[in-house]
């Protein structure tokens, strides 16, 4: 979680970074739902989704939808 601060992102973005890798596992893998990474971020449902877009983009982020099960994430 520590190699978050560090990077250059923002505000939303840096926030749900950080949500997300206070779930990962030691192999950087969490599945967190939007409504918990909302409500650990204070941010809005739709606010979080932008910026797990935006960190997909940027290559810090893999998303895996298992059909029924939610969404992986990978740092």
């Amino acid at each position: 979680m520590a190699l978050v601060w560090d990077l250059n992102l923002s505000t939303f973005e840096k926030l749900v970074m950080l949500a997300l890798a206070d779930c990962a596992n030691d192999d950087g893998e969490c599945w967190p739902s939007i409504a918990t990474l909302a409500r650990k971020t204070g941010a809005a449902e739709r606010t979080v989704q932008r910026s797990i877009r935006a960190l997909e983009q940027s290559g810090l982020l893999k998303t895996i939808t298992i059909v029924g099960r939610g969404n992986r994430y990978w740092l």
